[in-house]
């Protein structure tokens, strides 16, 4: 009504003006939540639709936010508001309009959270697949149940890591819904970074839509400025926050540096004469790693190009071996000096063996899926430098071949 709306808005701040928008403004960023979902199975969505889910999201965050904040404040006194933050809606229902909408409201609530649940299995089954493909995760979350052909072994554990946080926290709502506030503004400010490292390494990168500088930087500004008030009001979140974090980071690194690992284990266990059979069961491991294919495809077969991609190679992957690709469709376009190059690029990097492909075909995805085939070589072990704003594909289309180069 118009006396409780006038009554609220006659209060005085809680701590300052200032500090009350600064805060209210760290929370009121969480009514984006959502945008992120979108992102996790865009490679599922037509072209085009991607940023139509953006724009419908703003759209209604943009209308139903305030709306329903204004509609608070005139529904429901300043107290009531307070002791039930939680629950809020459900509470303006029941005075609006009765018990009825109370429960109306509840049951939407618990259908959008399932949404929600449903929703984060999604995502993080496809961000744990993409790193495991990039040898970042251990190999076994690859496999897929042969009943309903999915990860499950993503599924059961990311239900063991949520249900541990929960087990962690006693239960305790406030500290869990602070993680996910750190976690969700951190991958929000992550998506900011993302763009601004596109814009200073990949600057001929073909892509569709294009932002400016200032819109990126104040999209990181308002984000990093929200994590840090949040932070403030819940600062043993962090604690909770780290241990999930460290622990993943642990496994990223061990993953990173499992041959190094390995060789160091080895040397150990070799003076141990009763530990023989797994020594060489480390040694068979250690090989294995070592001698994953990896592919580069070249256009010109520049020295210093090639040059970049074994750089690449020797500092950022376990594998000793890369064969280079080059595509032509006359003989006569084949670089004259193509050979000399991977042969001299063979002997200056000795710890690495390179091999030349030449493949009678146009640059294409179809190619990279015959040379895939051939070569029995996964999408996401295979590069390429970055192509100029006059690539006739999409990169999408080449289906995980990554781009390592300027």
């Amino acid at each position: 009504s118009r006396g409780i709306l006038i009554a609220n808005w006659a209060l005085p701040p809680i701590k300052s003006v200032g500090t009350d928008l600064f805060f209210g403004f760290c929370s009121g960023l969480l009514g984006v939540s959502g945008f992120e979902t979108s992102a996790n199975f865009i490679e599922e969505q037509a072209p085009g639709v991607f940023p139509k889910t953006l724009r419908n999201m703003w759209a209604c965050v943009a209308f139903l936010n305030p709306s329903i904040a204004l509609l608070a404040l005139a529904v429901v006194d300043f107290n009531t508001i307070i002791n039930n933050q939680r629950i809020i809606l459900s509470t303006m229902g029941e005075i609006a309009a009765g018990y009825w909408l109370k429960v109306l409201i509840s049951v939407d609530a618990a259908l959008v959270l399932s949404g929600a649940v449903l929703t984060a299995y999604v995502g993080i089954t496809g961000l744990v697949h993409r790193m495991a493909l990039d040898r970042l995760l251990p190999n076994f979350l690859l496999h897929k149940n042969s009943l309903r052909n999915t990860n499950h072994w993503i599924i059961i554990g990311f239900f063991l890591t949520t249900s541990s946080l929960f087990l962690i926290v006693k239960g305790n709502v406030q500290v869990l819904s602070g993680v996910y506030t750190v976690s969700f503004l951190s991958v929000m400010s992550l998506f900011a970074i993302g763009n601004m490292l596109l814009k200073y390494k990949r600057t001929q990168l073909p892509r569709e839509i294009k932002t400016k500088w200032v819109y990126v930087l104040l999209a990181l500004f308002s984000v990093a400025t929200a994590l840090v008030g949040n932070i403030i009001l819940q600062v043993e979140v962090l604690e909770y926050f780290s241990i999930y974090f460290g622990a993943t980071m642990f496994i990223v690194l061990i993953m990173i540096s499992r041959v190094n690992l390995l060789r160091f284990l080895l040397f150990f266990l070799k003076k141990v004469k009763s530990c023989s059979p797994v020594t060489d069961s480390l040694q068979g491991l250690a090989q294995e790693i070592r001698d994953m294919e990896l592919v580069f495809f070249t256009r010109k077969g520049d020295i210093h190009v090639l040059n970049k991609a074994m750089m690449y190679v020797r500092d950022n992957e376990s594998s000793s071996r890369l064969t280079v690709v080059h595509a032509y469709e006359n003989e006569n376009e084949i670089p004259s000096n193509i050979r000399k190059n991977v042969e001299f690029l063979d002997h200056l990097y000795p710890k690495i063996r390179v091999n030349l492909l030449l493949v009678k075909s146009k640059f294409s995805p179809t190619l990279t899926d015959y040379v895939a085939k051939i070569l029995n070589v996964p999408k996401n072990y295979m590069f390429m430098a970055c192509p100029s704003s006059k690539f006739p594909h999409n990169i999408g289309e080449f289906g995980g071949v990554r781009l390592i180069t300027h």
